[in-house]
């Protein structure tokens, strides 16, 4: 599994099986994609080609052998997905915040808002993403010294770390 980041809060989440665009934006340059998640109702796609499915609420979705479930909480979606043997939630901080605890290998977060770090040791994943506006202070209050932030982060069930590693993708 590999994480891209996009620009203008928007990631690739690319699996050996599918792509996937998270919060389009029109200022991003032309990407392929077989689905577009979105945390907002109002989806931009003017600059995804392929793509064949947009989620953009709560439900049960499947893509090319990808489950997806969309789960909605007090303040926003939470997202569920199962790719490459590896259990992923994506959100955004602030819907997760309010949130129950769920347990992930990797929990991928648009820091709308500074992340509890509470809650995501909570949810004891292997590997935190964090990306958007408030990723870089979400990284220092989860893991002290957290590294630059990177463009890409990519990860096979196998190499897993086995200590919480915490990414800022920028």
């Amino acid at each position: 599994m590999e994480v891209l980041y996009l620009g203008n809060g928007s990631i690739r989440i690319r699996s050996k099986l599918a792509n996937f665009v998270v919060n389009p934006r029109a200022s991003l340059a032309k990407t392929e994609a077989d689905a577009i998640i979105s945390f907002e109702e109002d989806v931009d796609t003017s600059k995804i080609t392929e793509f064949r499915l947009i989620i953009a609420g709560p439900g049960e979705y499947e893509i090319k052998g990808v489950k997806i479930s969309g789960t909605k909480s007090d303040a926003g979606i939470v997202y569920r997905l199962s790719l490459d043997k590896m259990d992923i939630v994506l959100s955004k901080a602030s819907a997760i915040s309010k949130g129950e605890n769920i347990s992930s290998h990797i929990v991928v977060v648009d820091a709308d808002e500074v992340p509890s770090d509470k809650i995501l040791t909570a949810m004891e994943p292997n590997v935190v993403i964090l990306y958007g506006e408030k990723a870089k202070e979400g990284a220092k209050t989860i893991k002290e010294g957290s590294a630059e932030p990177v463009n890409k982060y990519a990860v096979t069930f196998e190499k897993l770390p086995q200590e919480m590693e915490v990414i800022t993708l920028g």
